[in-house]
């Protein structure tokens, strides 16, 4: 008698649905979140930027990368709209690197130093976009300004070119970018341009004796 009833409840129970697969279909459905279609290729899952094939922030099959707009969004939502400030740990290591960079060109050390801003120069790219770009200008003017300084000192007026040429791109009204161009420039023996860099910084820095030196210098070899 145990035997059948024990072979009844077995049948009861094969022929009642399992919780557990409608749960499992629940959770998938929730974990999908509310989907909004951007373009054909981008959308909204619950206001986090995927692409609309895989809904990854990142994804190297659609090749895109949403993570640091996604970021931004979280920081904005946190702060109530409000932009977060440049992270303090960022500035300071920065500032070291340059300070090292620094100590290293006085002491003529000027590989050394070129180091040291390149290392300072990569942490100031990694800057979140949503900082201040006034910040980041003046980082990233005197930064390659410097490193192009120890370029000069070695003889290595290409790289000291376009590393001026960025900053007087950046930053146009600094005569120090336009001086450091002149000189990668004439290094290069390309007079007339560094005549030109040379009129442009003296003109924005009426005081800069070294420069009117070389513009002096450079004049009478155009």
């Amino acid at each position: 008698m145990s035997s059948a009833n024990s072979s009844g409840s077995d049948k009861d129970a094969s022929s009642k649905p399992t919780p557990k697969s409608t749960k499992g279909k629940q959770a998938a459905k929730s974990t999908a979140g509310t989907v909004t279609p951007l373009t054909d290729k981008v959308a909204l899952v619950d206001d986090i930027i995927v692409c609309a094939a895989h809904r990854q922030s990142k994804c190297e099959a659609c090749d895109v990368d949403f993570n640091d707009q996604n970021l931004m969004t979280k920081n904005l939502a946190a702060n109530k709209g409000r932009l977060p400030p440049p992270h303090p740990q960022m500035g300071k290591a920065i500032q070291s690197l340059k300070a090292e960079g620094n100590t290293a060109f006085r002491n003529k050390d000027h590989r050394m130093a070129m180091a040291k801003y390149t290392e300072a120069l990569n942490i100031s790219r990694q800057r979140p976009v949503w900082d201040p770009a006034a910040l980041i200008v003046e980082e990233l003017s005197v930064l390659l300004c410097n490193r192009a300084a120890c370029e000069l000192e070695v003889d290595a007026f290409s790289a000291a070119y376009y590393d001026a040429e960025i900053v007087t791109r950046i930053k146009h009204t600094w005569s120090k970018g336009h001086f450091r161009r002149g000189r990668a420039l004439f290094g290069q023996k390309k007079y007339r341009a560094a005549q030109q860099s040379f009129e442009l910084g003296c003109a924005l820095d009426t005081e800069a004796t070294e420069m009117k030196s070389f513009l002096v210098k450079t004049q009478a070899l155009v």
